[in-house]
């Protein structure tokens, strides 16, 4: 089986380890944490929501991801400079809230 072959039998999939806890804010909405989680009764990804929505909670995974520097450029993603930065990148500096 050549390497391509065995790369292209993935399933495509993304979970979380144990659990990822993010904090979040958004103008006009409040603020508020997702957890996500591998749930020992049913083995699905859970996702501790505090009521918001699917599309609210990607809309802020999104924003995370196309703000963030990636510490491991490569020059095959059209997307991010060698820098490991997102083109237009201005970083806005992040608060910590710890409740």
């Amino acid at each position: 089986m050549s390497l391509r072959e065995f790369l292209d039998n993935f399933e495509e999939n993304c979970e979380p380890i144990k659990g990822a806890a993010f904090q979040w804010s958004a103008k006009g909405v409040g603020f508020g944490q997702m957890y996500f989680y591998l749930s020992e009764d049913d083995g699905y990804v859970h996702c501790g929501n505090e009521i918001m929505s699917r599309a609210f909670l990607k809309e802020m995974l999104c924003k995370m991801v196309d703000n963030c520097v990636l510490d491991e450029p490569s020059d095959r993603h059209p997307d991010t400079g060698p820098d490991g930065k997102p083109p237009g990148y201005n970083p806005k500096p992040v608060k910590r809230v710890d409740y």
